[in-house]
């Protein structure tokens, strides 16, 4: 378990069942997440994807103020034939965009 690890920057780009099988629950795995969060202390650059932004919601966490959900509808419009079509390369790249901003 990490106990002083202090990241300046967290990137939480989704959250859905696929690592269910190490943490036993829904709940447990979104723990562990959150547990990233506070790691962080008062200070550094948050960054979250629309499903983190619900399960926090749903398991009764509240986002630190600093936090920059990035949503589907800020999502940019590119390309069909673009590597970054598919929505979770579009996804990730929002967030990437939105961390360069929030770190000037």
């Amino acid at each position: 378990m990490l106990y002083s690890f202090r990241p300046d920057i967290l990137i939480l780009t989704n959250f859905s069942e696929d690592h269910i099988d190490r943490h036993g629950s829904l709940k447990h795995y979104f723990d562990a997440k959150w547990r990233l969060i506070k790691l962080m202390g008062a200070y550094g650059v948050i960054i979250v994807g629309p499903t983190v932004a619900k399960a926090a919601e749903k398991y009764g966490y509240r986002l630190p103020e600093r936090a920059i959900v990035v949503g589907e509808s800020e999502m940019p419009s590119l390309s069909e034939t673009s590597a970054f079509y598919m929505p979770p390369h579009r996804e990730n790249y929002k967030m990437t965009q939105a961390c360069w901003s929030a770190m000037g």
